[in-house]
């Protein structure tokens, strides 16, 4: 199994492989319960997955809240794998859950694709592809007024829609995989997901850029999606 430089354990006796192998067994675990096995959502609720979590939280700029920078973030953007405090976690659910959905790291339940969607998204990652296309303003301090309406502007252009759409479709891709090899393994191998002439990966395989490729060509980055009649 290939090494994972985006993860920095510090673990000695834990090797980055080993932890892989746990993540996808817990991955498998969870793709394996029923979605609905009871009438009452709490009595089966599927935790986040704790060497999933391990993962999650040694991912680039996880220890901050995505959007104000803020330390220590409990919540997540499922659609853009990211994570947010308490405060900008209410400013997403006002977007709607087709703009961006939220869920408690620790409190909500979750199935594999979900999991799958912070373990290849990233604040890091989401930030540097808002910033390749200057939607973001740099990290200035803001008031609660001014992230507002940033979080409304931001995550309602197309680059957002974009974004979404791909992490998505590249989380689809991995499931029909088969088990979970880690990010380095979907976005660097010449036959990404096992596929003998399968395209090359939505997500960049440079190491210095992990963010989803960059095509000004075909978005108009700054405009908001129009709607189909």
């Amino acid at each position: 199994m290939p090494p994972l430089p985006d993860y920095q354990f510090h673990d000695e006796n834990i090797s980055s492989e080993s932890l892989l192998f746990v993540a996808a067994s817990e991955l498998n675990e969870l793709r394996a319960i029923p979605l609905k096995l009871t009438s009452d959502p709490f009595s089966h609720r599927q935790r986040f997955p704790s060497t999933c979590r391990s993962i999650l939280d040694k991912l680039p700029g996880n220890n901050r809240c995505v959007d104000c920078n803020g330390f220590g973030p409990e919540w997540a953007t499922v659609t853009y794998g990211a994570l947010l405090c308490i405060e900008c976690s209410g400013r997403h659910r006002r977007l709607g859950v087709k703009v961006s959905y939220v869920k408690s790291i620790d409190m909500d339940s979750w199935s594999d694709a979900e999991v799958l969607a912070m373990l290849e998204g990233g604040n890091k990652q989401v930030s540097d592809f808002f910033e390749r296309h200057s939607l973001l303003p740099g990290r200035t301090l803001l008031t609660n007024a001014e992230l507002s309406k940033q979080t409304e502007r931001l995550y309602r252009t197309n680059a957002a829609l974009f974004y979404r759409k791909n992490l998505s479709k590249h989380v689809r891709k991995i499931r029909e995989s088969g088990g979970y090899k880690g990010r380095k393994s979907y976005r660097n191998a010449p036959n990404n997901y096992g596929e003998k002439n399968a395209k090359s990966s939505e997500l960049s395989s440079s190491p210095e850029s992990t963010g989803i490729r960059r095509r000004v060509q075909v978005i108009n980055v700054c405009s908001t999606p129009t709607k189909n009649t």
